[in-house]
């Protein structure tokens, strides 16, 4: 197995709750829950600048929401958002909640990730 980044989103998945997240993230930005969200999309879709790094990772990567991981790893008790590198031993985070939570801008997650996740491996 080839190692790849999953990225596990602060937020259920489906259509009625992307609806809910992006009146959220209008309504009331500041007390939305998930960082990585917050910070990698609008209220309606991907931001450029992070499509286009995700896209040149010489890494794969895996995007899931706290319903799907929770399904998929009932026994893992993790903070969300996190950043995990899976390899063949399994999920290893790389970026926790507190360091995603750090991250204000896409260019402050890139450069954690850049340095925490992709430039260790």
């Amino acid at each position: 197995m080839t190692e790849r980044l999953v990225f596990v989103y602060a937020a259920d998945s489906g259509r009625l709750n992307a609806w809910f997240d992006a009146a959220h993230k209008i309504v009331s930005p500041g007390t939305y829950s998930c960082q990585l969200c917050a910070v990698t999309h609008n209220p309606f879709s991907m931001r450029k600048e992070w499509k286009q790094f995700v896209d040149g990772l010489s890494v794969d990567c895996r995007f899931i929401h706290r319903d799907e991981f929770q399904r998929e790893y009932p026994d893992m008790d993790v903070v969300l958002p996190v950043v995990f590198m899976e390899g063949p031993s399994g999920l290893s985070i790389c970026l926790d909640a507190e360091g995603i939570g750090a991250c204000d801008s896409v260019a402050a997650l890139i450069e954690r990730i850049q340095q925490h996740c992709v430039g260790k491996h």
